[in-house]
């Protein structure tokens, strides 16, 4: 008989402990973290914190100063740690704590203060699959590491000339480009083609570039009906192209008049008419090879 009434028992304490756990799940979620240890909220915390992840706005509006959060627009997603998105513009939070930071002298260090203008990053492809440059976007200076492991910015290389790239630009089509020293410009299968060794340059701004031949020491240039040629003068506007990255390829668009044109090689190894290119083409992805 006592067995009987001790098996009741259990079952009810049972039904009890469900019936409370249902309660609790009609908790908010402040009052269910009230109710868990301390060690437990700071894990549960910990995680929604580390999905926070900075969105970049640059330039910054005009009417925000530094001290505001105007600059700041927080989005709740995974971050993707080792595979930085290149063109994009973000911070970088080491754990000690601290936003790497470039100043205007050259300095390079970590700071607290996460609305500090001077940690506001820019990632930019270093020439090769894997190979970035960090872009201070206020004092548009590079951070660069000496040869005893210090950081510092600068915005020239170490033999005066400016910063720049010297690749070949490989198309999707199978093809490196090339520009003749007559302003012909072509696609060519033999990477020992020393008209396919291309330098990446500034061209003023942020993702800005011009292209130089280095053997023709000419520049890549549309002219105003969408076709490329071999240019000398590093002036003319139609030598700028905005640079953009996908994946591990590289796309160069003209700047003249905001037309959507874009460098492309064919699959005969002809350019192709501006006119007749496309972002997510083939002819117009290049990867760039040392």
């Amino acid at each position: 008989m006592n067995n009987n009434n001790n098996n009741c028992k259990c079952e009810t304490d049972s039904d009890s402990d469900e019936s409370t756990s249902e309660e609790g799940s009609d908790y908010s979620e402040d009052e269910q973290d009230s109710r868990e240890p301390r060690s437990t909220q700071g894990r549960r915390r910990g995680r929604r914190k580390h999905h926070r992840r900075k969105k970049i706005v640059w330039p910054p509006p005009s009417n925000a100063t530094p001290s505001t959060s105007t600059y700041m627009n927080w989005n709740l997603r995974p971050l993707h740690i080792g595979n930085p998105k290149l063109g994009d513009k973000m911070q970088l939070f080491s754990q000690t704590g601290h936003h790497l930071a470039v100043y205007a002298d050259g300095e390079v260090r970590g700071t607290r203060d996460e609305n500090d203008l001077h940690t506001y990053l820019e990632i930019q492809s270093g020439g090769d699959t894997g190979l970035v440059r960090i872009y201070g976007l206020l004092v548009k200076l590079y951070i660069t590491m000496d040869s005893h492991g210090g950081l510092y910015g600068q915005i020239m290389s170490h033999d005066g000339r400016p910063f720049s790239n010297h690749v070949r630009l490989w198309c999707q089509n199978g093809y490196n480009l090339t520009i003749r020293s007559n302003g012909e410009v072509l696609g060519t299968g033999d990477d020992s083609d020393p008209d396919s060794m291309i330098e990446i340059s500034s061209g003023g701004d942020v993702s800005l570039v011009r292209l130089l031949g280095i053997n023709s020491q000419l520049y890549l240039c549309f002219d105003d009906n969408g076709q490329l040629y071999g240019e000398k003068d590093p002036l003319n506007p139609g030598t700028i192209f905005v640079e953009a990255f996908s994946a591990s390829y590289s796309t160069f668009q003209s700047t003249l008049d905001s037309k959507s044109w874009f460098i492309g090689i064919q699959r005969n190894g002809k350019p192709k008419p501006g006119k007749k290119t496309g972002e997510t083409q083939k002819a117009t992805r290049f990867l760039p090879r040392r």
